[in-house]
């Protein structure tokens, strides 16, 4: 996934790309590689988020507008249903 997509916000202006391993049966991000600038803050948050199903509300409020995390968000809708 290109960071581009995340739209209006200050990581738009910033090359990168985050690539995850997603295990469809149990809901569940199993790997994630990020390529950023911001990646030290990125892997932080992405340590406490892929213990938890898509279904968790964390993967939708473990950031603050705006802010390179934003990226987690987007995994989760991508792959989240109610």
């Amino acid at each position: 996934m290109d960071f581009k997509a995340l739209g209006w916000s200050k990581v738009s202006k910033l090359d990168g790309k985050i690539w995850y391993l997603m295990s469809e049966k149990e809901n569940k991000v199993d790997a994630i590689h990020i390529c950023h600038p911001m990646a030290a803050e990125l892997i932080v948050i992405a340590k406490n988020l892929i213990h938890l199903p898509l279904s968790d509300e964390a993967w939708n409020s473990s950031f603050i507008h705006p802010s390179a995390s934003e990226i987690f968000k987007l995994i989760s809708n991508e792959h989240c249903c109610d």
